[in-house]
């Protein structure tokens, strides 16, 4: 879901271009690669590149990124699934391309939270892991104790920050 809902974010913050890229720093975590596949199947007619950056280091993500941006001069934006969005942000500072690719990432670390305030993350995206907690163990309970039926999917709030909505 948050794949899907994150969507509307690019075509907000670079409505003109249509290639976008996804970075995960692995391709095993399910729920990295859930966001990526809604981010992905919303942008079925635009070019969607997906970007291993396997040691989520930052000299793999010079390294991947350089290969990206050589064969992708048109590339409009990146979206972080994990947290690393702070790194891949000095990157883009540090080759200057911050002014023309839109970034959203990933959870409110203080790495990310730094980096939004100062306008080189463009968007963040939280899941509110407190909330998150709170819900599995109340479901946990609910099943165990109460021996209500479980299973079933329980939604939880995003939350979508900007630099002008950070407190």
């Amino acid at each position: 879901v948050t794949g899907v809902q994150t969507c509307a974010l690019p075509i907000l913050l670079a409505p003109s271009r249509d290639t976008f890229g996804i970075i995960r720093p692995y391709t095993e975590a399910y729920n990295l690669n859930e966001r990526a596949r809604g981010f992905t199947e919303w942008f079925k007619d635009s070019q969607v590149l997906d970007i291993v950056c396997p040691q989520n280091s930052r000299s793999g993500i010079t390294s991947a990124l350089d290969g990206v941006f050589k064969e992708n001069p048109d590339l409009a934006g990146l979206f972080c699934v994990s947290s690393m969005a702070h790194q891949v942000a000095d990157y883009l500072v540090k080759r200057d391309l911050k002014k023309r690719i839109t970034l959203i990432g990933y959870d409110l670390v203080p790495e990310n939270e730094d980096q939004l305030r100062s306008g080189k993350i463009d968007c963040l995206i939280s899941q509110r892991p407190e909330e998150q907690g709170r819900l599995a163990i109340q479901e946990v309970y609910k099943e165990f104790v109460l021996q209500e039926p479980g299973g079933k999917a329980v939604p939880v709030p995003l939350d979508v920050f900007f630099k002008e909505n950070l407190l």
